[in-house]
């Protein structure tokens, strides 16, 4: 009797630590939403503060914006392909349809191509959103 009371117990034991291996399992494993988290992001050569120079330097203000006084940003999507090139780039948000045109036009006349993103070892297409900034925010100075 005693024995048949430790093997139940054992045998409970036993179930037990299927059934929470089998539930941690089902949190650790991926979730099948469309999206996919990237272990290394692309990059651009010399470090992505580069892509900001070569922006403020080529960006030019629509004259519309100018007049108008209008600032704001301009986030760009771009999908950078397997070689490091620029495969599409779109406007997620914008804030004016000349700004939009203009941070497309400087955007995709980035001179060099990306690293490119990989994961699990080898090289994946990846989005990259860039934000392009316009008109002259004013800055509060700190004391």
């Amino acid at each position: 009797m005693l024995s048949r009371f430790f093997f139940c117990r054992w045998a409970a034991c036993l179930l037990g630590l299927v059934f929470c291996s089998a539930i941690a399992a089902a949190q650790t494993a991926p979730v099948k939403s469309g999206k996919e988290y990237i272990e290394e992001l692309p990059e651009y050569p010399d470090g992505n503060f580069k892509i900001v120079e070569f922006i403020q330097e080529n960006l030019q203000q629509p004259s519309v914006a100018q007049q108008a006084g209008s600032s704001g940003k301009v986030y760009v999507r771009l999908l950078i392909d397997t070689t490091g090139h620029i495969r599409e780039a779109s406007v997620v948000k914008g804030f004016n349809p000349e700004c939009d045109a203009e941070a497309l036009r400087v955007v995709r006349s980035l001179p060099k191509p990306f690293k490119p993103a990989r994961q699990n070892g080898r090289v994946v297409e990846c989005p990259f959103t860039v934000p392009v900034a316009f008109g002259t925010p004013s800055k509060k100075k700190r004391k």
